[in-house]
């Protein structure tokens, strides 16, 4: 599980991986700042966490995972938070890992589905693995053409609408019941 608590000072990169210090807690751009003002209430900490997280990748330089990973460049940051703008109106809030190839990943985990979003400098991916057969789906495309729609295609995948069911009525009326005559 991906540690936010530490952000924005910090990053923490998932199981016993390195922990690197930013030199600055400000957000990158004051997309950041703007947004936070007209979150709905409830979800908002946790995207305020996520956007701090992705501005902490600026801080990631080569070989950051000592693996010869490529740092996160900041026309990939911008995307990121291009689409997580995006997805915080109607998707659960994503763990948000860097990627040793420079890209950013948004990943979900529920009952319904898995779903991996990739962004990159100029494009986006997405998979997700639908776990009750609903069939599985890929989309790509240019990361700024991500919109309110391909969030909600996530949504619903992650937390597919329940069925209702079907409402039985019987109605039997008694000899007594029936009008005379």
């Amino acid at each position: 599980m991906v540690e936010l608590l530490d952000l924005p000072a910090s990053v923490v990169l998932g199981r016993g991986a390195k922990h690197f210090t930013t030199a600055t807690t400000e957000p990158l751009d004051p997309i950041v700042s703007q947004w936070s003002k007209t979150m709905s209430p409830g979800s908002s900490s946790l995207f305020l966490d996520a956007f701090a997280r992705i501005d902490a990748f600026a801080a990631l330089g080569d070989n950051w995972d000592g693996y010869g990973a490529l740092p996160i460049s900041e026309a990939a940051i911008r995307n990121a938070r291009f689409v997580l703008e995006r997805l915080s109106h109607s998707c659960p809030t994503p763990d948000v890992v860097p990627n040793s190839n420079g890209t950013i990943s948004f990943e979900w985990e529920t009952r319904s589905a898995y779903a991996c979003l990739e962004i990159g400098v100029t494009r986006y991916a997405l998979f997700v693995d639908a776990k009750a057969g609903q069939g599985d789906f890929h989309a790509d495309g240019c990361a700024r053409s991500f919109d309110d729609a391909s969030a909600k295609a996530i949504s619903v995948a992650l937390s597919p609408p329940r069925n209702a069911a079907p409402t039985i009525t019987r109605i039997e009326l008694g000899s007594d019941a029936l009008p005379s005559g």
